[in-house]
């Protein structure tokens, strides 16, 4: 997936320590986790996906201040 300039922004912002921005990247991904995993693991219980999702998220989050713009 190529980060669009918009959350490019985003990650700067959630960087900077806004939680504003924290939230919106939180719901516009946590939208699309959730798709992909219910798509390719469609056995598993919803209660599992969402816990995979904030899991993922979670982990998402913790590394945002290794992201580099440039190698996106």
């Amino acid at each position: 997936m190529i980060i669009e300039q918009e959350d490019t922004v985003l990650i700067q912002n959630i960087l900077n320590g806004n939680h504003q921005a924290e939230e919106i990247f939180f719901n516009k991904y946590k939208k699309i986790v959730n798709k992909f995993l219910r798509n390719k693991f469609s056995k598993y219980n919803i209660d599992d996906i969402n816990d995979y999702v904030s899991e993922i998220l979670i982990k998402v989050f913790e590394n945002l201040n290794k992201y580099n713009s440039e190698k996106s």
